[in-house]
């Protein structure tokens, strides 16, 4: 299996769904939910993919995102303008905009997630934001 192959074996799966929008520019997301009774309710997580906000691609998390959602989380994977595209603090801008696409289209889609906790699989002391920070007041160490 390749990094960007997941096992999606009882999962629904949709990817590049448009979140967001700068000019002609769109931003994507996969997400990844696991198959059950539409009242039963997911909290949902969302992949951060590493890079160190210059590199990387959503893709990258696939076989993370399938593998949660298996065990009954909503997963998502986000793409965000990466440095060289938009300067700093424009990946936290994106990825907080993602955060409320995912708190209001999800609820419309199976299951319903509650909560939508923060994941970063790399380097989280170094760069995890809560959803409770603003661009101003960033979780930077650096």
């Amino acid at each position: 299996m390749s990094i960007a192959e997941a096992d999606t074996a009882g999962l629904r799966v949709w990817h590049d769904l448009v979140y967001t929008r700068y000019d002609k520019r769109e931003l994507h997301l996969d997400l990844f939910t696991p198959v059950s009774p539409r009242e039963e309710k997911h909290p949902a997580v969302l992949l951060i993919h590493g890079g160190g906000w210059r590199s990387g691609d959503k893709a990258m998390d696939w076989p993370m995102a399938a593998a949660i959602a298996q065990k009954g989380l909503v997963t998502v994977c986000a793409e965000y303008r990466l440095s060289m595209e938009a300067p700093y603090p424009a990946a936290i801008t994106d990825l907080k905009t993602a955060i409320r696409w995912i708190r209001k289209k999800v609820r419309n889609m199976e299951p319903i997630p509650p909560v939508l906790p923060w994941w970063a699989p790399r380097r989280a002391d170094n760069w995890l934001p809560s959803s409770e920070h603003s661009t101003k007041k960033t979780a930077c160490s650096r």
